[in-house]
C-alpha cells in the first residue's frame, strides 16, 4: 500500500522549530551542555530511590529491585547528575593519566635541551626553541620558493601533501600552529599568513616559526589557544573539525552553553 504524506506546511515547520529552541533552552537551563547530552544517551533511570541508572556510575542495592520510575516520569534531573557523576570519573582519570605522562614530557625536553646544549641538534633538522615548562614548543622551518606543500585551517596546518613537497620532506605535521613567518608575529588567520608568506618568498627563502607540541598524544585547541592531551578532545572535534577548528572540551562546553 502507497501511503502519500501531505507535504509540511509553513506553519508545521515554524511550529517544529520553535519547539526544538524551547528543548534546546530548556536542556541549557538545566546545565545540560552538547558533552553531557551525548553522555545521557542511551542511558536510563532504574531506580527512582537510590537514582542508579543503567550507565551508573551508581549502582542498585534497594531490596526487591528498587522502584522503577512510572510511565511518563521525566527523569532529566538524575540522567544529568549520573552523566556528570561520569564525567567527573573521567576526567579524574584523565587527570591521572596526564600526571603520568608528565614524566615523559619532562624527560624528552630534558634530553632536548641536552642535546642542544652539546650541539648534538642536526642542522638540517627543523630548528628547535623550547617554550617554558608547557606542552608545545617552536619549531623554525625554512621553505625555498616555490609550493609550500601545505594546507592550513585559520593558522594550523590542517594537512601536508605527497612527496614531492616541501612541508613532507622538512618534516612538518598536521596539527602545527603557525605563529611567525620570517620572525614576524602573524595574525591567527589564514589570509593573513598566506600574505606575509608571499612577500616574504618574493625575496628568497621563507622561515616560518610553528607551535609545536613536545610530545606525541597532544592537539591544538583553537579556541583556548592550548595543546592538550588527547583526552581532552571529543574524538569528533578530531576525526571531523580538525586543526584549526577542533575545540576542546571545556571550550565546547561553554561555546555549546551560549551558543
Amino acid at each position: 500500500t502507497l501511503i502519500i504524506m501531505a507535504p509540511k506546511t509553513k506553519a508545521d515547520v515554524k511550529a517544529a522549530r520553535s519547539m526544538a529552541r524551547e528543548e534546546k533552552e530548556s536542556l541549557q537551563a538545566a546545565g545540560v551542555t552538547k558533552d553531557l547530552k551525548k553522555q545521557m544517551q542511551g542511558d536510563a533511570l532504574l531506580c527512582t530511590v537510590c537514582v542508579a541508572t543503567q550507565l551508573g556510575p551508581g549502582v542498585c542495592v534497594c531490596k526487591g529491585g528498587g522502584v522503577k520510575p512510572p510511565p511518563g516520569y521525566d527523569a532529566t534531573a538524575e540522567l544529568l547528575e549520573a552523566a556528570k557523576q561520569r564525567h567527573a570519573v573521567k576526567k579524574e582519570a584523565e587527570k591521572l593519566n596526564m600526571a603520568s605522562k608528565q614524566g615523559t614530557v619532562q624527560a624528552s625536553r630534558a634530553k632536548n635541551k641536552e642535546a642542544r646544549d652539546q650541539g648534538q641538534i642536526s642542522m638540517a633538522d627543523p630548528g628547535v626553541v623550547l617554550q617554558g615548562d608547557g606542552t608545545d614548543c617552536l619549531t623554525v622551518v625554512e621553505f625555498q620558493m616555490g609550493k609550500l606543500g601545505l594546507s592550513i585551517e585559520k593558522n594550523a596546518v590542517s594537512s601536508v601533501g605527497e612527496a614531492p613537497s616541501q612541508a613532507l620532506e622538512l618534516g612538518v605535521k598536521v596539527g602545527w600552529v603557525i605563529c611567525e613567518v620570517n620572525g614576524e608575529d602573524v595574525p591567527a588567520k589564514k589570509v593573513n599568513i598566506m600574505k606575509k608568506a608571499a612577500a616574504c618568498m618574493k625575496e628568497g627563502p621563507v622561515k616560518f616559526t610553528f607551535r609545536t607540541p613536545i610530545a606525541d598524544g597532544f592537539h591544538h585547541c583553537a579556541a583556548c589557544d592550548k595543546f592538550l592531551e588527547v583526552g581532552e578532545f571529543d574524538g569528533e572535534e578530531l576525526s571531523g573539525n580538525g586543526p584549526g577548528k577542533q575545540k576542546c572540551l571545556g571550550c565546547a562546553e561553554f561555546a555549546d552553553m551560549f551558543g
